[in-house]
């Protein structure tokens, strides 16, 4: 499992996925082996939310939906709602 601190909460990661605008496909990745790309190619997820994960695509039309939960309070957030480091 993946863990990160920020701003002094440890957050582990809950969902590798995110959306192609250029497609309009979102896509998740489960699985360490896991790698999914969307329909047009341009984007995809990789490695669940295991040890290693991989989650990009053009910046143009990609929008990360990757979730980590607060291991105190067990509130959910978005990687761009992440407190600082």
């Amino acid at each position: 499992m993946i863990y990160i601190t920020r701003g002094g909460n440890i957050f582990h990661l809950v969902r590798n996925a995110g959306h192609c605008s250029y497609c309009d496909n979102t896509i998740m990745s489960e699985h360490p082996h896991d790698t999914v790309y969307c329909e047009c190619d341009r984007s995809c997820v990789s490695g669940g939310v295991g040890t290693r994960w991989v989650n990009r695509g053009h910046p143009d039309y990609w929008t990360s939906l990757v979730q980590w939960r607060d291991v105190s309070s067990r509130m959910i957030y978005y990687t761009g709602e992440l407190p600082a480091a």
